[in-house]
């Protein structure tokens, strides 16, 4: 964590390094048993759901478990006990896991009627007998036509209407469950305080306080804080550490304005785009079956990592998949660790991880991020 007497060299030496990246190819339980205890900063994931898509042959991928109508009883409910437990051995006190899941659905075959199966309310289960604290949670909005199209899910059809309207269900949400370990870690102060409320503007309007305009808002220059490229780093301009006139209170160390918590306080976010991923993940498919797999936003990834943890921390993926959140995480200065059992999802992910060091670490770049 970042020291509360950091001087500017420190600082901006820290923003500058190039963060280390270990993507492991292997089973996550067996690869978080060598890791050290309370050696993780961070925990940002998508899980994978048990009998519902098949991401490798191999024995230990949860994908593989055998579905039953119980998931705490099931082999998935057995695997996941596994990777809660390693996970909360090896995360520092008083830090935050974030666990992305898509609820399930039942049928008629296996369960007795079509409706929607609760994989939320079991994971929070899971991981709350396992000694973690629930801290939050966030839904991520998907669009309903959408879903109808991919999977072609009769309760979202208007020909379903016509024959018993009934038989609809709204689509279910995608969550971010937020879960904490006990005890007191060191604090990660994220906010830019900047006293009163600087806004970010739209054609002269608030875009702080309209939520229509916090969709597609456009960040305009601020006398106190430097962007990268693609505005998605910031923090305060170097001449800022030095100067007698700055504002009390001003925190010299952060990246976050009151704008990115007001938006990520909602319980919903509705701005999230599905197609914001990594470029060419498709190319890591082996067959048709994994059509519908789709790598986690690297928005909801950039929010967790940016409000939980601090420049030069350790952010893990247990189900690294294409290596998405190591791609945000180097993006925002952290170092990384993922596992992956899939030998072409693997292959991805060191190319991406490559692609994402060239990006982010040419020289170019470094002039215009830091000068």
């Amino acid at each position: 964590m970042i020291k509360e007497d950091i001087t500017k060299h420190e600082w901006f030496d820290l923003l500058e390094m190039k963060p280390h990246c270990d993507l492991r190819f292997g089973d996550c339980i067996e690869g978080m048993s060598e890791m050290p205890e309370n050696s993780v900063d961070l925990t940002v994931t998508s899980i994978p759901f048990g009998a519902l898509f098949s991401y490798s042959h191999k024995q230990e991928d949860i994908g593989n478990n055998v579905d039953g109508t119980d998931l705490h009883a099931g082999q998935f409910g057995l695997h996941m006990r596994f990777v809660i437990d390693q996970l909360f051995r090896i995360h520092k006190p008083g830090t935050i896991c974030c666990i992305h899941i898509q609820q399930l659905l039942r049928t008629k075959t296996q369960h007795g009627y079509m409706g929607m199966r609760d994989l939320r309310g079991s994971i929070i289960s899971m991981f709350g007998n396992h000694g973690w604290q629930e801290h939050g949670e966030v839904a991520i909005c998907k669009n309903p036509r959408d879903v109808a199209k991919r999977i072609k899910l009769h309760s979202l059809m208007f020909v379903t209407c016509h024959r018993n309207s009934r038989a609809l269900a709204p689509a279910m949400n995608d969550y971010v469950l937020f879960f904490r370990k006990p005890g007191d870690g060191e604090r990660s102060k994220a906010l830019i305080d900047v006293g009163e409320l600087w806004t970010e503007k739209i054609k002269g309007r608030d875009a702080a306080n309209d939520d229509q305009l916090l969709k597609k808002y456009i960040q305009e220059s601020h006398e106190y804080i430097h962007y990268d490229r693609k505005r998605n780093r910031k923090f305060v301009l170097p001449e800022w550490w030095d100067r007698s006139d700055k504002p009390k209170g001003l925190n010299l160390t952060g990246w976050v304005t009151k704008c990115d918590w007001i938006r990520t306080a909602h319980g919903v976010w509705n701005d999230i785009m599905e197609i914001d991923t990594l470029d060419g993940w498709k190319c890591a498919r082996e067959s048709d079956q994994e059509k519908h797999v789709c790598p986690l936003q690297k928005p909801v990834i950039r929010r967790c990592i940016k409000l939980y943890s601090c420049p030069g921390d350790t952010v893990l993926d247990p189900f690294m998949g294409i290596g998405t959140t190591a791609h945000v995480a180097i993006e925002q200065g952290r170092h990384s660790v993922g596992f992956e059992l899939k030998e072409s999802y693997h292959k991805m992910s060191k190319d991406n991880i490559d692609k994402t060091y060239d990006l982010f670490f040419k020289k170019s770049d470094q002039m215009e991020l830091f000068d």
